[in-house]
């Protein structure tokens, strides 16, 4: 995994979507629609289930909007030279993604249920893939 790190931020970015090279990425809503249809199509999901993933890309999609988008703009603007200030920076990093995982974990803990026994043990094993 490569990664490069941000001088305005000081914050390492990763080129494989995650950290927040993903989080603040221009095409961020695009790489949600392509992990939904990628999971769509792994668990052979009824009609129904891909209701329920939907409203989980949807929650996810407009809570990362709504919790990322000024620290996104700050973390480009403002440049980072002291250690405090990194610390402050990844503390509302952390604070947004406790926003976003609030909303979505409902949304998310309803889309699971609808899951057969074997569709979640599908579902657990990609999250446990690295």
């Amino acid at each position: 995994m490569q990664g490069t790190t941000d001088g305005a931020s000081g914050l390492k970015q990763e080129s494989d979507r995650s950290g927040v090279d993903f989080l603040c990425h221009p095409r961020r809503d695009d790489y949600i629609e392509a992990g939904a249809r990628f999971l769509e199509l792994q668990l052979d999901l009824a009609e129904t289930q891909a209701t329920l993933l939907d409203s989980v890309k949807n929650t996810l999609k407009t809570s990362t909007r709504d919790s990322l988008t000024s620290l996104c703009a700050d973390l480009t603007t403002n440049a980072v030279t002291s250690a405090p200030d990194k610390l402050t920076q990844y503390q509302d990093l952390a604070l947004a993604a406790d926003a976003i995982f609030s909303d979505v974990r409902p949304a998310f803990e309803g889309f699971y249920g609808s899951l057969s026994n074997t569709q979640q043990q599908r579902l657990d094993a990609i999250f446990t893939r690295e």
